[in-house]
This record gives C-alpha cells, structure tokens and sequence, in this order.
C-alpha cells in the first residue's frame, strides 16, 4: 500500500516491482507527493500523467523542460488514458510563452481530435486561455474546421464547456457554426469505408447540449437548409447505424419547430412522424417519437402544439395501439409548456400500470419545483392516483414533510383526509406541520366519503354537468 506515502514532502521517486494494477485510491495518494520526479514500475503513460502533473503544480521548468518530449510521445501512444492530455497540457502551459510549452499543447489539442480521450475538458480550458499564442490559436482553429475527421464528443463537449474563457471576439465566429460543421462532416463521415467510431455520441452532445442558446451564442446554434436536407436524406435511406440515425432525428426534430411559415412547420412535422413510425422499432421507435413530442410541446404556437401532438398519438396508434410511452412523453410536454390540465388528464389516460405511475411521480416532482401558487394541491391529485399502494403511501407522507405544504392548509387538509386510514402517518404529518406552520393545528380531516383533491373534485363537478 501507497498509503504510508501521502503527503510525503521529501520523496522524489518510487519505483514498484511487479505492479500490474494500482487501484485509484491507491495512485491518488501520489498526487500528495510534491516533490516526487520519478516513478518506476509503471507503464509510461501513467507516470507521465502523474509526474506533468506534480510538475506542473509545483511550476518546476527545470523538470518539464527535460521531460516534456517523452510524456507527449507517452501521450501519442496511450492518447485515452485518463486525463493525461490535460496533465500535459498543464505542464506545457508552465513552459509559456516557450515554444516547446505550445508544441506540447498543440500536440495534445490534435491528439484530441483523433481520439475519443477521456476528460479532456482541462486541456481546452488551458488552451483557450493561451490563445492569444499564434500557435495555439492555429491549432484550435483546425479543432473547428473538422477537416480530417469528425469531431469525438469528449472534444465537442470540452469546447463548449470552454471557450468562454478565450477572447469573445476570435472565438464567437468560430463557435457560432460549430453545429452545422459538424452535422455536415457527419454527412460526409458515415459514407466513408471506415468512419469514426464516436458518430452516435458526436451527434448525442450535439442533441443534448447544442439545442440551447449558449453564452457565445445567445440565439442558438444554427443549421443550414442543405444540412438539414442532407440529413433528411440520410434518414430517408434508411442506411444509417441505429444509434446515429436516432441522433439526427432527434436533432431534426428540435430544429423543426423554429420553422416560421406554419404549412412549410406542419408538412416538416407530419414528415418526421412518418420516418419515426418507418424507420425505427419498437423501443427506439418510442425513443425517437418522444424526442420529437418533446421538441413539439417547446413550440410557440399552443394550437398548433396541440393540434401536432394529437396527430402524431393518432398516427402511432394505428402502428402499435398501447401507446403507454408516448402518452407519458406527450404529459410531459404539456407540463413543459405549462399546460397543467392536459398534462394531468393525458398522464392518466395511461394503460400501462407502471409507466403510469412513473409518469405520475415524476410530474408531481416538476411541478413541486415550479412557481405556481396550488403546486402542492396539483402535487396532490397526481400521487393520490399512484396504484402502488405501498408507493403511495410513502410519496403522501414524504409531500407531508416538505414545507411547500405546510405553506398550503387546503392541501394540507386534503392529505390529512388521504391519510385517515393511517394514522402512524398521519401524526407524523400533523407533528412537522403544527411544528412549521402553528395556525395548521386548527385544519382537521374531512370525510373520504366526498372527493378530496382538486382532480377528484373536477371529476364529480364533470359527471353531474353530463347528466
């Protein structure tokens, strides 16, 4: 064990015999050691991945200088070993403005873009805020450009997790297009013989985290009409990998819905619906039309949400008739976009036991995290319908604890009648709320012979009107 090692300020090298494997919490103690030089024993990437880091911290030139060559050609060979390519890029930016401080970084920004190399958020923090160097600045252009291969997704994310640091008005035109570019090398890339074995996840960022405006880009990132019909091709075909073809509908279907002309945004909308029921199955078929039911609730236009969402739960039916997932996607669209009596009367048109309950909850959560003033009485409704008994139960008393409802005495009332027959429970609810809320102490259970929460109450006021 290292252990006896930590914080050991006089050792400068350690060399392991017959050491095949060191578990984290053991080499993480040599990250303690700040004056240690050499290691001995380990494969080179490793210690070059603890050793430029040492060096670094401790700003010893003198070390990085004579060692900087051999971990970039550590780096070369093992290229996705755990955040090496930071370490020695943090070591490289001890050296600076030294030209062989630039070459180590830019070594490790190309090494970036031909390897999908683990956490390499460091290395583009580090580079960005080098930029101003001429060489850098080159080498974080090409990073742009994607001109030998697309971009791997641990590159893509750390660049737009990044480049806020480097100068606003270098790195603004390159970034803003940076969606495009790759969309359109992707287009290119999965013809190749050979393409890059990271399309799916490149894709999967670009749909996770380049749909939203960023600080560089307030307006969102953009697609250019020959991408998009590029990509409608593509799907069209129906000769891209699964994984990737999930991706770019996924991608398509957000872009759809900025569409300003309303025909030209139906006609996109009822074509993506088709592939969606065409191109995939089962399972992804429900993924790929929940993605598109989640970019359709984001619309401007209420109606034509409406109007879209009740097409495309058509379409499917008539595809698979339990169309249980979906329901689920199209409630939660509907919370997205606040409409809060469609999300609860879709939610509870769902066939399938447990995803109803499921969705049950998970709305209940978003709608406790919102503003609205009876969010504990909407709370309420919903987890009062959960058909796991047991589930119920304990999601009624864990809302009995939360302060947003001591701060509603109708909702405290209603789960106090709720809670009649379990009278453990019961008084540990009226226990925390008289303790939070004294005036909640005159607030005692109605009858569960009557409707009790606000759902139960619409429905009765619904059936009489009927008669």
């Amino acid at each position: 064990s290292l252990q006896g090692l930590r914080n050991n300020a006089s050792a400068e090298s350690i060399t392991l015999k017959e050491c095949s494997y060191l578990p984290e919490s053991e080499w993480h103690v040599l990250l303690t050691l700040p004056s240690l030089q050499k290691l001995g024993g380990f494969r080179e990437s490793f210690s070059a991945g603890i050793l430029s880091v040492l060096s670094a911290k401790r700003r010893d030139r003198k070390i990085i200088g004579k060692e900087i060559v051999k971990w970039r050609k550590a780096a070369k060979v093992f290229p996705t070993e755990d955040k090496l390519l930071s370490s020695i890029a943090l070591a490289g930016e001890t050296l600076l403005p030294d030209r062989k401080g630039a070459l180590a970084i830019c070594d490790m920004i190309k090494l970036s873009q031909r390897h999908d190399a683990s956490d390499v958020s460091d290395l583009y923090r580090i580079a960005f805020r080098n930029s101003n160097h001429t060489m850098i600045q080159t080498a974080l252009e090409a990073v742009f450009l994607q001109e030998e291969i697309l971009i791997p997704p641990s590159t893509l994310l750390a660049v737009s997790q990044s480049i806020s640091v480097a100068d606003e008005e270098w790195a603004r035109p390159l970034f803003e297009p940076i969606k495009n570019t790759t969309l359109r090398v992707f287009c290119t890339e999965v013809q190749k013989e050979k393409p890059a074995a990271w399309l799916a996840q490149t894709l999967h960022v670009l749909y996770v985290h380049f749909n939203n405006p960023h600080a560089l880009v307030p307006a969102g990132f953009q697609t250019e009409e020959d991408t998009k019909t590029q990509l409608f091709q593509l799907l069209g075909e129906g000769k891209l990998p699964a994984t990737s073809a999930l991706e770019v509908y996924g991608i398509l279907a957000e872009e759809h819905i900025s569409i300003e002309e309303e025909n030209a945004r139906t006609e996109t909308n009822r074509a993506l619906i088709s592939i969606g029921l065409s191109l995939f199955e089962n399972s992804m078929r429900d993924e790929a039309l929940s993605r598109l039911i989640k970019s359709i609730g984001k619309a401007a236009d209420s109606t034509w949400s409406r109007a879209r969402l009740d097409e495309l739960l058509r379409e499917s039916m008539r595809v698979n008739p339990d169309a249980s997932t979906l329901l689920a996607a199209v409630a939660h669209s509907h919370a997205s976009a606040g409409r809060w009596l469609e999300m609860e009367q879709v939610a509870f048109t769902i066939s399938d036991i447990g995803i109803r309950d499921a969705c049950l909850e998970e709305l209940s959560d978003f709608l406790l995290e919102s503003k609205l003033s009876d969010k504990s009485r909407k709370a309420l409704s919903l987890l009062n319908g959960l058909q796991d008994t047991k589930k119920r139960l304990s999601r009624l008393s864990q809302l009995g604890q939360q302060d947003v409802l001591h701060a509603d005495p109708v909702a405290y009332g209603q789960l106090l009648t709720l809670l009649i027959e379990h009278s453990e429970t019961q008084l540990q609810v009226i226990q925390k709320a008289i303790s939070i809320n004294p005036e909640l102490g005159d607030i005692r259970p109605s009858s569960l012979n009557a409707p009790v929460t606000d759902r139960e109450k619409r429905l009765v006021e619904m059936a009489l009107q009927q008669r």
